[in-house]
Protein backbone atom coordinates (compact mmCIF):
# COMPACT_ATOMS: atom_id res chain seq x y z
CA UNK A 1 0.00 0.00 0.00
CA UNK A 2 2.71 2.67 -1.09
CA UNK A 3 4.84 1.35 1.72
CA UNK A 4 8.30 0.18 1.21
CA UNK A 5 9.61 -2.21 3.54
CA UNK A 6 13.38 -3.76 3.63
CA UNK A 7 14.13 -6.11 6.26
CA UNK A 8 16.98 -7.37 7.98
CA UNK A 9 17.45 -10.61 8.75
CA UNK A 10 19.33 -12.85 11.09
CA UNK A 11 20.29 -9.97 12.70
CA UNK A 12 21.75 -10.24 16.42
CA UNK A 13 20.24 -7.97 18.93
CA UNK A 14 23.30 -6.48 20.37
CA UNK A 15 25.12 -5.89 16.56
CA UNK A 16 21.45 -5.02 14.79
CA UNK A 17 22.74 -1.44 15.09
CA UNK A 18 25.49 -1.64 12.30
CA UNK A 19 23.55 -3.08 9.44
CA UNK A 20 20.68 -1.14 10.11
CA UNK A 21 23.60 2.22 9.92
CA UNK A 22 24.73 0.54 6.82
CA UNK A 23 21.05 0.25 5.00
CA UNK A 24 19.17 3.02 6.47
CA UNK A 25 22.68 5.71 4.94
CA UNK A 26 22.48 3.25 1.28
CA UNK A 27 18.68 4.26 1.08
CA UNK A 28 19.59 7.76 2.18
CA UNK A 29 21.58 8.39 -0.65
CA UNK A 30 19.46 6.94 -3.06
CA UNK A 31 16.19 9.33 -1.69
CA UNK A 32 16.88 11.39 1.33
CA UNK A 33 15.00 11.16 3.96
CA UNK A 34 13.17 14.03 5.73
CA UNK A 35 13.06 12.27 9.59
CA UNK A 36 14.34 9.32 10.27
CA UNK A 37 12.06 7.46 13.26
CA UNK A 38 13.88 5.01 14.99
CA UNK A 39 11.90 2.44 17.64
CA UNK A 40 14.10 1.92 20.71
CA UNK A 41 17.02 3.80 22.05
CA UNK A 42 19.02 0.73 21.36
CA UNK A 43 19.71 -0.90 18.82
CA UNK A 44 17.88 0.88 16.26
CA UNK A 45 18.56 4.45 17.64
CA UNK A 46 21.81 4.19 17.23
CA UNK A 47 21.65 3.72 14.07
CA UNK A 48 19.41 6.54 13.48
CA UNK A 49 21.61 8.65 15.79
CA UNK A 50 25.22 7.57 13.58
CA UNK A 51 22.97 8.58 10.60
CA UNK A 52 22.21 11.83 12.17
CA UNK A 53 25.61 12.79 12.79
CA UNK A 54 26.79 11.84 9.48
CA UNK A 55 23.86 13.18 7.48
CA UNK A 56 22.22 15.43 9.85
CA UNK A 57 19.05 13.76 9.11
CA UNK A 58 16.41 15.00 11.51
CA UNK A 59 15.93 12.04 14.42
CA UNK A 60 12.55 10.90 16.21
CA UNK A 61 13.31 7.94 18.64
CA UNK A 62 10.16 6.30 20.71
CA UNK A 63 10.91 4.71 23.84
CA UNK A 64 9.67 1.67 24.34
CA UNK A 65 11.30 0.40 27.56
CA UNK A 66 13.17 -2.74 26.57
CA UNK A 67 16.39 -1.16 25.29
CA UNK A 68 17.09 0.23 29.07
CA UNK A 69 15.71 -2.87 30.88
CA UNK A 70 16.30 -5.36 29.11
CA UNK A 71 18.84 -7.77 31.59
CA UNK A 72 21.61 -8.46 30.10
CA UNK A 73 24.19 -11.53 30.96
CA UNK A 74 27.30 -9.59 30.53
CA UNK A 75 28.23 -6.73 32.76
CA UNK A 76 30.82 -5.15 30.51
CA UNK A 77 28.26 -4.93 27.77
CA UNK A 78 25.38 -3.88 29.80
CA UNK A 79 27.45 -0.57 30.87
CA UNK A 80 28.48 -0.19 27.12
CA UNK A 81 24.37 0.19 26.41
CA UNK A 82 24.08 2.37 28.78
CA UNK A 83 26.43 4.58 27.35
CA UNK A 84 25.46 4.06 23.68
CA UNK A 85 21.61 4.50 24.88
CA UNK A 86 22.90 7.64 26.51
CA UNK A 87 24.55 8.83 22.96
CA UNK A 88 21.22 8.20 20.85
CA UNK A 89 19.04 9.83 22.87
CA UNK A 90 21.14 13.04 23.32
CA UNK A 91 21.31 13.17 19.52
CA UNK A 92 17.72 12.68 19.07
CA UNK A 93 15.24 15.85 17.83
CA UNK A 94 12.56 13.97 19.62
CA UNK A 95 12.24 11.47 22.15
CA UNK A 96 8.52 10.04 22.24
CA UNK A 97 8.21 7.88 26.10
CA UNK A 98 5.21 5.20 25.46
CA UNK A 99 4.31 5.53 28.53
CA UNK A 100 4.89 8.38 31.22
CA UNK A 101 7.60 6.30 33.40
CA UNK A 102 9.25 5.62 29.87
CA UNK A 103 9.69 9.60 29.23
CA UNK A 104 11.79 9.97 33.12
CA UNK A 105 13.77 7.18 31.81
CA UNK A 106 14.52 8.72 28.86
CA UNK A 107 15.73 11.83 30.07
CA UNK A 108 17.37 9.77 33.06
CA UNK A 109 18.99 8.22 30.20
CA UNK A 110 20.24 12.02 28.18
CA UNK A 111 17.07 12.92 26.37
CA UNK A 112 16.00 16.47 26.28
CA UNK A 113 13.48 17.27 28.58
CA UNK A 114 12.42 20.09 26.44
CA UNK A 115 12.13 17.87 23.66
CA UNK A 116 10.93 14.21 25.39
CA UNK A 117 6.90 13.71 25.16
CA UNK A 118 4.79 11.43 26.16
CA UNK A 119 2.28 9.44 23.61
CA UNK A 120 0.41 6.21 24.31
CA UNK A 121 0.14 3.36 21.97
CA UNK A 122 -2.81 3.15 20.17
CA UNK A 123 -5.33 0.47 18.36
CA UNK A 124 -7.02 -0.22 15.27
CA UNK A 125 -10.51 0.09 16.03
CA UNK A 126 -11.90 -1.15 13.12
CA UNK A 127 -10.10 -4.60 13.69
CA UNK A 128 -10.47 -4.15 17.35
CA UNK A 129 -14.25 -3.76 18.73
CA UNK A 130 -17.08 -5.47 20.65
CA UNK A 131 -19.16 -6.62 17.66
CA UNK A 132 -16.22 -9.02 17.02
CA UNK A 133 -17.70 -12.76 17.05
CA UNK A 134 -16.10 -15.13 19.78
CA UNK A 135 -18.49 -18.22 19.21
CA UNK A 136 -15.85 -20.35 16.86
CA UNK A 137 -13.25 -20.03 18.77
CA UNK A 138 -14.90 -21.18 22.02
CA UNK A 139 -16.08 -24.09 19.87
CA UNK A 140 -12.88 -24.75 18.30
CA UNK A 141 -11.30 -25.89 21.92
CA UNK A 142 -14.77 -26.94 23.47
CA UNK A 143 -15.24 -24.10 25.71
CA UNK A 144 -18.68 -24.11 27.00
CA UNK A 145 -20.90 -20.79 25.64
CA UNK A 146 -21.94 -20.44 29.53
CA UNK A 147 -17.99 -21.01 31.11
CA UNK A 148 -16.66 -17.47 32.00
CA UNK A 149 -13.36 -17.31 30.53
CA UNK A 150 -10.45 -15.59 31.89
CA UNK A 151 -7.61 -14.70 28.92
CA UNK A 152 -4.06 -13.89 29.06
CA UNK A 153 -2.58 -12.56 25.90
CA UNK A 154 1.16 -11.69 25.10
CA UNK A 155 4.51 -13.07 24.94
CA UNK A 156 5.74 -15.89 27.61
CA UNK A 157 8.33 -14.22 29.06
CA UNK A 158 9.49 -13.35 32.64
CA UNK A 159 8.29 -10.07 32.33
CA UNK A 160 5.17 -10.81 30.94
CA UNK A 161 4.19 -11.79 34.47
CA UNK A 162 2.81 -15.70 33.49
CA UNK A 163 3.91 -17.34 36.07
CA UNK A 164 2.21 -14.97 38.54
CA UNK A 165 -0.71 -15.21 36.54
CA UNK A 166 -0.75 -19.27 36.98
CA UNK A 167 -0.74 -18.51 40.57
CA UNK A 168 -3.63 -16.70 40.52
CA UNK A 169 -5.93 -19.35 38.37
CA UNK A 170 -4.89 -21.97 40.89
CA UNK A 171 -6.37 -20.07 44.07
CA UNK A 172 -9.45 -19.46 41.60
CA UNK A 173 -10.22 -22.96 40.61
CA UNK A 174 -10.28 -24.28 44.24
CA UNK A 175 -13.72 -21.54 44.28
CA UNK A 176 -14.72 -21.79 40.59
CA UNK A 177 -13.96 -25.15 39.17
CA UNK A 178 -15.51 -24.83 35.99
CA UNK A 179 -13.64 -21.67 34.86
CA UNK A 180 -11.94 -21.51 31.90
CA UNK A 181 -8.56 -20.21 31.10
CA UNK A 182 -7.23 -18.93 27.81
CA UNK A 183 -3.48 -18.28 27.03
CA UNK A 184 -2.62 -16.80 23.67
CA UNK A 185 1.09 -16.41 22.93
CA UNK A 186 4.69 -18.06 22.73
CA UNK A 187 7.52 -17.18 24.16
CA UNK A 188 11.31 -17.84 25.57
CA UNK A 189 9.50 -18.84 28.85
CA UNK A 190 6.44 -21.22 27.25
CA UNK A 191 8.39 -24.91 28.59
CA UNK A 192 8.72 -23.59 32.15
CA UNK A 193 4.95 -22.31 31.99
CA UNK A 194 3.47 -25.70 30.86
CA UNK A 195 5.62 -27.07 33.49
CA UNK A 196 4.31 -24.98 36.59
CA UNK A 197 0.56 -25.52 35.03
CA UNK A 198 1.56 -29.07 35.11
CA UNK A 199 2.90 -28.75 38.76
CA UNK A 200 -0.32 -26.47 39.93
CA UNK A 201 -2.42 -28.94 37.89
CA UNK A 202 -3.82 -26.66 35.73
CA UNK A 203 -3.58 -28.61 32.50
CA UNK A 204 -7.84 -29.42 32.88
CA UNK A 205 -8.64 -25.51 32.95
CA UNK A 206 -5.93 -23.80 30.76
CA UNK A 207 -5.80 -24.06 27.04
CA UNK A 208 -2.83 -22.95 25.80
CA UNK A 209 -3.13 -21.69 22.31
CA UNK A 210 0.55 -21.07 20.92
CA UNK A 211 1.53 -18.46 18.61
CA UNK A 212 -2.49 -17.38 16.58
CA UNK A 213 -2.25 -15.40 13.67
CA UNK A 214 -2.96 -11.76 14.41
CA UNK A 215 -5.87 -11.89 12.17
CA UNK A 216 -7.34 -14.58 14.90
CA UNK A 217 -6.37 -12.48 17.48
CA UNK A 218 -9.58 -9.99 17.87
CA UNK A 219 -11.74 -13.88 18.01
CA UNK A 220 -9.93 -15.48 20.96
CA UNK A 221 -10.29 -11.90 22.57
CA UNK A 222 -13.81 -12.02 22.18
CA UNK A 223 -14.08 -15.37 22.97
CA UNK A 224 -13.10 -14.39 26.88
CA UNK A 225 -15.15 -12.19 29.28
CA UNK A 226 -11.89 -11.12 31.18
CA UNK A 227 -8.12 -9.94 30.31
CA UNK A 228 -5.36 -10.20 32.85
CA UNK A 229 -2.25 -8.62 32.48
CA UNK A 230 -0.02 -8.83 35.39
CA UNK A 231 2.98 -7.36 33.91
CA UNK A 232 6.45 -6.71 35.57
CA UNK A 233 7.60 -3.99 33.44
CA UNK A 234 5.01 -2.58 30.93
CA UNK A 235 4.65 0.76 28.53
CA UNK A 236 1.28 1.36 27.31
CA UNK A 237 0.29 -1.88 26.19
CA UNK A 238 -0.71 -2.85 23.06
CA UNK A 239 -2.58 -5.98 23.80
CA UNK A 240 -4.59 -4.53 26.71
CA UNK A 241 -5.93 -1.99 24.19
CA UNK A 242 -6.81 -4.58 21.60
CA UNK A 243 -8.52 -6.04 24.45
CA UNK A 244 -10.40 -2.95 25.98
CA UNK A 245 -11.33 -2.23 22.21
CA UNK A 246 -13.14 -5.32 22.40
CA UNK A 247 -15.33 -4.87 25.43
CA UNK A 248 -13.38 -7.30 27.49
CA UNK A 249 -12.34 -5.92 30.84
CA UNK A 250 -9.30 -5.71 32.30
CA UNK A 251 -7.12 -7.00 35.62
CA UNK A 252 -4.05 -4.91 35.31
CA UNK A 253 -0.39 -4.79 37.43
CA UNK A 254 0.15 -0.78 38.51
CA UNK A 255 2.93 -0.71 36.62
CA UNK A 256 4.48 1.30 34.10
CA UNK A 257 1.85 2.51 31.30
CA UNK A 258 -1.06 0.38 32.42
CA UNK A 259 -2.72 2.53 35.21
CA UNK A 260 -2.79 6.04 32.38
CA UNK A 261 -5.10 3.17 30.00
CA UNK A 262 -6.80 1.66 32.43
CA UNK A 263 -9.59 3.57 35.50
CA UNK A 264 -9.73 1.68 38.16
CA UNK A 265 -12.95 0.55 38.83
CA UNK A 266 -14.74 1.55 35.53
CA UNK A 267 -12.64 0.01 32.33
CA UNK A 268 -11.11 -2.17 34.80
CA UNK A 269 -9.12 -3.20 38.05
CA UNK A 270 -5.49 -2.46 38.68
CA UNK A 271 -3.67 -4.20 40.92
CA UNK A 272 -0.82 -3.42 43.39
CA UNK A 273 2.52 -5.14 42.46
CA UNK A 274 5.58 -4.22 44.74
CA UNK A 275 7.52 -3.88 41.62
CA UNK A 276 10.07 -1.10 40.28
CA UNK A 277 9.16 -1.55 36.58
CA UNK A 278 12.26 -0.15 35.71
CA UNK A 279 14.41 -2.91 37.59
CA UNK A 280 15.74 -6.51 36.00
CA UNK A 281 13.21 -7.79 38.91
CA UNK A 282 11.81 -10.76 37.67
CA UNK A 283 8.85 -11.72 39.87
CA UNK A 284 9.66 -15.38 40.48
CA UNK A 285 9.82 -14.41 44.34
CA UNK A 286 6.18 -12.30 43.77
CA UNK A 287 3.99 -12.06 47.52
CA UNK A 288 2.03 -14.54 47.85
CA UNK A 289 -0.41 -11.77 49.15
CA UNK A 290 0.30 -10.09 45.74
CA UNK A 291 -0.71 -13.47 43.74
CA UNK A 292 -3.76 -13.37 46.05
CA UNK A 293 -4.86 -9.98 45.44
CA UNK A 294 -4.61 -10.79 41.86
CA UNK A 295 -6.96 -13.47 42.13
CA UNK A 296 -9.32 -11.70 44.33
CA UNK A 297 -9.61 -9.25 41.44
CA UNK A 298 -10.44 -11.35 38.92
CA UNK A 299 -13.14 -12.77 41.40
CA UNK A 300 -14.82 -9.22 41.09
CA UNK A 301 -15.67 -10.00 37.73
CA UNK A 302 -15.86 -13.74 37.62
CA UNK A 303 -18.92 -13.19 40.50
CA UNK A 304 -20.70 -9.88 39.35
CA UNK A 305 -21.54 -10.50 35.29
CA UNK A 306 -23.39 -6.82 35.33
CA UNK A 307 -20.03 -5.25 36.52
CA UNK A 308 -17.54 -7.11 33.76
CA UNK A 309 -20.28 -6.20 31.16
CA UNK A 310 -20.25 -2.52 31.98
CA UNK A 311 -16.48 -1.96 32.68
CA UNK A 312 -16.05 -4.26 29.49
CA UNK A 313 -18.72 -1.34 27.69
CA UNK A 314 -16.68 1.55 28.79
CA UNK A 315 -13.20 0.30 28.10
CA UNK A 316 -14.11 -0.37 24.66
CA UNK A 317 -15.67 3.04 24.63
CA UNK A 318 -12.20 4.40 26.41
CA UNK A 319 -10.15 3.24 23.49
CA UNK A 320 -12.57 4.48 20.97
CA UNK A 321 -12.23 8.10 22.34
CA UNK A 322 -8.43 7.99 23.18
CA UNK A 323 -6.52 5.09 21.85
CA UNK A 324 -7.38 4.78 18.11
CA UNK A 325 -4.90 4.99 15.29
CA UNK A 326 -6.16 8.46 13.66
CA UNK A 327 -5.13 10.03 16.61
CA UNK A 328 -1.99 8.52 16.46
CA UNK A 329 -1.23 9.21 13.27
CA UNK A 330 -2.38 12.91 13.44
CA UNK A 331 0.16 13.29 16.71
CA UNK A 332 2.74 11.84 14.83
CA UNK A 333 2.99 13.64 11.49
CA UNK A 334 3.39 16.89 14.00
CA UNK A 335 6.35 15.12 15.74
CA UNK A 336 7.80 14.42 12.28
CA UNK A 337 6.93 18.28 11.13
CA UNK A 338 8.44 19.49 14.59
CA UNK A 339 11.60 17.39 14.59
CA UNK A 340 12.31 18.20 10.31
CA UNK A 341 11.99 21.84 12.05
CA UNK A 342 8.51 22.54 10.02
CA UNK A 343 5.77 24.45 11.31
Amino acid sequence: DGVRIHRLRDCRYRYYWWPAFRLASELHSKESFDVLHAHTSFPAGLAGALLRVWKRVPLVITSHGSEIRRPLDNPLFSVLRSLLVKFSFRRADVVVGASRELVDLSIRFGADPDSTIFMANATDTEKFHPGVDGAPIRSRYAIDPESVVVLFLGHFEVVKGVSIFLRAARRLLDRYPDLKFLAVGSGGEEENILRLADELGLRDSFIFTGAVDNDEVPAHIAAADIAVFPSLAEATSIACLETMACGCPVVVSNVGGLPEIVEHGETGLIVDFPVNSSSGYDGSDMPEETVSALAVAIDKFVEDGAFRKEAGRRAAAKVQSEFTWGKYVTEIVRIYERAAGKP
